[in-house]
């Protein structure tokens, strides 16, 4: 069954990719992780969403800006799967899992460190236009 939203779909295609679940098991999520989740982790979730009807000659097109984080004990690991994530969607454009996706582009990585919880977090977005073919 084909991804009823940007961000399902990009879930799919993310959690296919064998580079990326070798880093995290299955621990990517969509807006919250799990409470207690093991690290490393990975959590996405559509921050500002501008839909453009018609921009490409359809009703259901949009551009959102889409958020990624990364999590790890290790400030280079979470770099590390944070630059796997971005090297799967930079450039990207074709069919993604019912979406047609016409352009990804990919923000610079901001890390961040929290030292009383031994947590780096390496965030980035991701702003994909796209058609839902639903």
């Amino acid at each position: 069954m084909a991804s009823n939203s940007i961000e399902q779909a990009l879930y799919v295609y993310l959690t296919s990719s064998t580079a990326l679940t070798t880093l995290v098991g299955n621990r990517v999520y969509l807006a919250k992780a799990e409470v207690d989740s093991a690290r490393p982790y990975v959590v996405f979730t559509t921050v500002s969403d501008v839909h453009a009807p018609f921009a490409f000659g359809e009703a259901n097109s949009g551009q959102p800006r889409v958020q990624f984080s990364v999590f790890h004990s290790n400030r280079y690991s979470a770099l590390s799967i944070a630059h796997t994530i971005r090297k799967r969607l930079r450039f990207y454009s074709g069919s993604m899992d019912g979406m047609t996706v016409h352009s990804l582009t990919v923000g610079g990585t901001l890390l961040m460190a929290d030292p009383e919880q031994d947590v780096f977090q390496a965030t980035f977005d991701v702003m994909p236009i796209y058609i839902d073919a639903s």
